[in-house]
């Protein structure tokens, strides 16, 4: 498992340093990470953690759409600085440049919860569901709109 994972986040540094045309430092790789998260970019550490279970679930997804989504994270950093927004328009210009992939902000892999004796009553009683997150950012739907205008 690993060595595709390994592989992967390679595989996004190179594509970054063909596209930049400049090298970046590789980030520790881990897979300490536990619960809804499929992976997380510690920027300062410059360290990629990754779900092992929700990868052996979802390993094509996974590896082409999660591994580039955290390590983009930390080439945005390199590139940017901690001043950008975590999903921001520069990270998503290397979801989209650099891997051609859409920028989603979150998985949407099936998260199997632990039972427990307080998650058994409060499975009992109904529970407001939150709204998803949008899939466009504001100022992205706006671009759309007025190229969709402009192309009438």
């Amino acid at each position: 498992m690993p060595e595709h994972i390994h592989a992967r986040v390679e595989t996004c540094y190179q594509q970054a340093e063909a596209f930049f045309k400049q090298r970046f430092v590789r980030a520790e790789v881990s897979f300490k990470l536990r619960g809804q998260k499929a992976g997380v970019a510690h920027l300062t550490e410059n360290k990629l953690r990754f779900n092992p279970q929700l990868y052996r679930e979802n390993r094509e997804d996974f590896l082409r759409q999660t591994v580039a989504h955290e390590v983009a994270h930390l080439i945005a950093h390199q590139l940017f600085g901690l001043k950008i927004q975590p999903h921001g328009e520069e990270w998503q210009l290397i979801m989209r440049g650099v891997y051609e992939l859409p920028p989603n902000r979150c998985h949407s892999y099936a998260v199997k919860r632990r039972k427990s004796a307080a998650s058994s009553t409060a499975a009992a009683a109904p529970r407001a569901s939150s709204p998803s997150p949008p899939n466009v950012m504001p100022w992205l739907a706006k671009a759309a709109a007025t190229s969709a205008v402009a192309a009438r």
